[in-house]
């Protein structure tokens, strides 16, 4: 169910969560609680909406890397 419950992330592994949707943002929730917890490096959340991070309650543990270049516009015009 949770990669880091099936052994696929191990404790100290490096996370990068892609995409601050909903589903990212739980996820990125779930790791870093989790990171917290067990004294694992904290995982960083890539996105484009950085002001998405303070409806995190562990906001201060995640790390924010902006993807400002990439815009949904620009990817479908250059994937046709």
């Amino acid at each position: 169910m949770f990669p880091f419950l099936q052994g696929l992330i191990a404790a100290g592994d490096a996370v990068a969560v892609v995409g601050d949707g909903k589903l990212g943002l739980l996820i990125a929730e779930v790791l870093a609680r989790h990171a917290v917890a067990n004294g694992c490096p904290p995982p960083v959340l890539v996105g484009r909406h950085p002001e998405r991070l303070v409806k995190l309650p562990s906001a201060g543990s995640l790390s924010f890397l902006a993807s400002a270049d990439a815009s949904p516009a620009k990817d479908k015009a250059s994937f046709y």
